[in-house]
């Protein structure tokens, strides 16, 4: 069978954070294709997710940086027909020595999230907040923030693009960017988003549907969630906001609601949010995401970032409406005021009032509920978005060579030659001014010379 080779600077961790689950599931989706997967990374050992990946007949390696030979050990051992770079600075570390390596090999960049994009909103919005902008004239700012050349990850990014043969892109948004802002040709990029079972109409704790069934109901519900990995800024931030502007605007008008805060790798500010006295319960890492089926609404303040927010679609997995901002809903319908799943605002005020909204009003919750689950099977459906990848991959393994012939800004970036005769030329320099001061130095302290 063909066989493929994940690359990655990190671990799967599915219980952690959105982006290890789509990792997972594009893992087994190559295996279902026929493919021989393994797993590659330049991370520390993990054993736990060693052992997972062994469990599901993916081979892990561990594969530092800068070590050519190790990566050759890798390729010899997995003689690759695709590898995926999980992440552009993966592809950066390795896909030169990939190509030299295994050059039939399709390659092809994951890129998650538009990293240039989320970085550059940051920066535009805590930028604002220091100066004294609201968090809704912040986010609007962050909303129209378009990466430019003199930002060095964007250049990073598109360079990895173009070197790649495919690129995996999860929001609609940033397709569109890459594709009209950028110039990256079309046949380049496939969105592939997050691969979700649609929703059951029953179910149990951990299975397909969990939170739609009549048990799990409104009535059934109760309390405000919500979840993150909080090794993503974005996260840190937006539980910071919740926690000081957005949470006591919702106590004053349920003065008995409870707040839990879910998330692997709480950082000490975040800890320090803990307040059971006010209803705010930071709880740490959620052993199972069968905590969002008991909760009636979903919080997710996100004031910047970028790709498609894994949190939303896990609660819209359980059958909990969302409460977010206008960055954590791009993507993700509800655009110009379409219906969504939950409500979609800019301020602490007006999403204070979404969220209380959602929390007390039967008719309101039961609405946005039955719209998150359209939109997940319209968005995210499994076999739906894994069949455009497989379809994508198969398309681009076919026709590689002809893609690669016409694929001008991609051989111009493997070439170099401008950066070549750069450095050929200081090379040149270096070597002659060396000879030279060594000339010089013999003339001054050799036979017959002054020195001393």
């Amino acid at each position: 069978p063909a066989a493929c080779l994940f690359l990655s600077s990190l671990w799967p961790e599915p219980d952690s954070s959105a982006a290890g689950v789509r990792t997972e599931a594009l893992l087994h989706s190559f295996q279902q294709w026929g493919f021989h997967v393994s797993f590659a990374t330049s991370a520390a050992p993990k054993p736990q997710y060693i052992k997972r990946l062994a469990s599901h007949g993916i081979a892990a390696f561990e594969c530092a940086l800068n070590r050519e030979d190790e990566l050759r050990r890798v390729l010899v051992s997995c003689q690759p027909d695709v590898v995926v770079f999980d992440r552009f600075f993966t592809e950066e570390a390795f896909s030169f020595r990939v190509r030299e390596l295994v050059p039939e090999a399709l390659r092809i960049l994951d890129m998650q999230d538009m990293h240039a994009l989320r970085r550059g909103r940051q920066a535009t919005v805590e930028l604002c907040i220091k100066e004294g902008a609201d968090a809704e004239s912040a986010m609007a700012a962050g909303l129209a923030h378009v990466p430019l050349a003199s930002s060095t990850d964007l250049l990073r990014e598109l360079a990895a693009v173009h070197r790649s043969d495919l690129t995996l892109v999860c929001s609609p948004v940033e397709r569109t960017m890459l594709r009209s802002t950028y110039g990256v040709a079309a046949e380049k990029l496939e969105l592939a988003s997050f691969f979700c079972e649609e929703a059951a109409t029953d179910g149990a704790p951990g299975g397909v549907g969990y939170g739609y069934e009549p048990t799990h109901g409104f009535a059934a519900r109760r309390d405000f969630v919500t979840i993150g990995g909080f090794k993503h800024p974005p996260n840190v931030d937006a539980v910071k906001w919740l926690s000081t502007e957005i949470w006591p605007c919702i106590r004053e008008q349920l003065p008995d609601a409870q707040m839990r805060v879910y998330g692997a790798y709480p950082t000490a500010c975040v800890q320090q949010l803990h307040r059971p006295e006010a209803g705010f319960h930071v709880c740490g890492f959620a052993r199972s995401l069968d905590v969002l089926g008991g909760a009636c609404v979903m919080l997710a303040p996100v004031r910047y970032g970028a790709g498609i927010k894994g949190k939303i679609v896990d609660a819209w997995r359980h059958g909990l409406p969302v409460v977010s901002t206008p960055i954590g809903a791009e993507g993700m319908g509800g655009a110009d005021g379409a219906p969504w799943g939950g409500r979609i605002a800019a301020s602490s005020t007006a999403f204070a009032a979404a969220a209380v909204e959602l929390a007390s009003n039967v008719q309101q919750w039961e609405t946005a509920q039955a719209e998150s689950r359209r939109l997940l099977a319209a968005l995210y459906g499994r076999e739906a978005n894994l069949d455009t990848v497989r379809r994508a991959v198969e398309k681009a393994r076919d026709g590689l060579a002809e893609r690669r012939s016409r694929d001008f800004m991609g051989a111009l970036l493997w070439q170099q030659t401008a950066r070549s005769t750069e450095y050929f030329s200081r090379w040149i320099e270096l070597k002659e001014t060396g000879l030279a001061v060594s000339a010089i130095a013999e003339a001054w302290s050799g036979p017959g010379g002054t020195g001393k």
